[in-house]
């Protein structure tokens, strides 16, 4: 269970229920529906953080995540099944590959345990390299399709 204060909800919860939503949309190869696509972020990222509190293992918090991630996608954004679990299951990929990088990082620049990076304020500043890695491959995937007429 991680401790995380309100003020994690802000500046790594919200975010990253955006670009949660942003990459289903990408890697679908859905337009984006401005409303749902807000609708779903603010969803997401409230679930998201209140399921890091259940006093449960760190695995188990990405498969509930990631379960909430598909089921959100496909009731509210109207994203077909399929499209969905493939869309959120390549989003946690890529949002895990950024955070082994930026971890590996951190642990060496600050030289510091990743345990103790991962603790509650410096979790929301370790962790936005990663974020900001996602949204390159998020936005990089949805401006390609867009460009070659690719969304539905």
């Amino acid at each position: 269970m991680l401790k995380l204060p309100l003020v994690c909800f802000f500046i790594r919860a919200i975010p990253e229920g955006f670009l949660g939503i942003l990459a289903v949309y990408a890697f679908s190869g859905y337009r984006i529906n401005i409303k749902r696509f807000i609708i779903a972020s603010f969803s997401l990222g409230i679930a998201v953080f209140m399921v890091r509190f259940l006093p449960i293992k760190f695995g188990v918090h990405t498969i509930i995540a990631l379960l909430i991630h598909i089921i959100i996608a496909s009731r509210i954004n109207r994203i077909d099944i399929i499209s969905s679990i493939n869309s959120s299951i390549l989003y946690v990929v890529c949002l895990a590959i950024g955070e082994l990088f930026t971890i590996r990082l951190a642990t060496s620049l600050f030289n510091m345990s990743a345990e103790k990076i991962l603790e509650g304020p410096k979790y929301v500043t370790a962790g936005m390299p990663s974020l900001f890695f996602v949204f390159l491959v998020v936005f990089g995937t949805y401006y390609m399709k867009k460009k070659v007429n690719k969304l539905k």
